[in-house]
């Protein structure tokens, strides 16, 4: 399982759906998951910039690893954004659910995340909404980068806000360094 973190808008999705088919893995997207499954109430959070409850969120991840083929054949795409969703994964890990082989963060200055997702045009992306997800990012999912490192997990650090293409090389590089073949 690896874990591909960082803020909305910086290139997470873009980057796992890459990674997933050179692995031959599944990639699960938290944004696709809410999207799809959100209750009215859940999708008017989103629409604040506001992300769902952990419970909520590892509610929806437990279904979508039951119908992946292989849980250690997956790339977690906005997950985990709390220390608590990163609880859950060590838990998981440690019944032998799945292995966690490596944590990707791609990061990114606020100015192009907001540029970026201004110029795709989601309903979701208001200005708003931009501001939140940034400052919920910084306060919510940085820490639990510290929190992988201290419990083990490899993390990379790559620099977002260059070229899909760049940015693919580098994340080869070190998805070579903890032994995956990309192809």
């Amino acid at each position: 399982m690896i874990l591909m973190m960082g803020v909305a808008g910086s290139g997470k999705g873009t980057q796992c759906e890459l990674l997933a088919a050179r692995l031959g893995y599944a990639h699960i997207s938290s944004g696709n998951l809410v999207r799809e499954f959100a209750s009215d109430e859940q999708r008017t959070r989103m629409l604040q910039g506001l992300y769902l409850t952990d419970d909520d969120i590892v509610a929806m991840f437990e279904g979508a690893l039951k119908k992946a083929p292989d849980a250690n054949k997956v790339i977690l795409d906005g997950i985990p954004r709390t220390i608590k969703q990163a609880e859950y994964l060590f838990a998981g890990s440690a019944r032998g659910r799945w292995h966690l082989e490596a944590a990707i963060i791609l990061d990114i200055a606020p100015e192009v995340v907001r540029k970026r997702m201004l110029e795709r045009g989601r309903v979701d992306d208001t200005d708003t909404a931009i501001t939140a997800r940034i400052q919920e990012f910084q306060q919510q999912t940085l820490p639990v980068i510290d929190f992988l490192k201290q419990h083990g997990v490899t993390v990379f650090v790559i620099d977002g806000s260059q070229g899909i293409e760049a940015v693919r090389r580098l994340i080869d590089q070190d998805v070579a360094a903890v032994g995956l073949a990309v192809s």
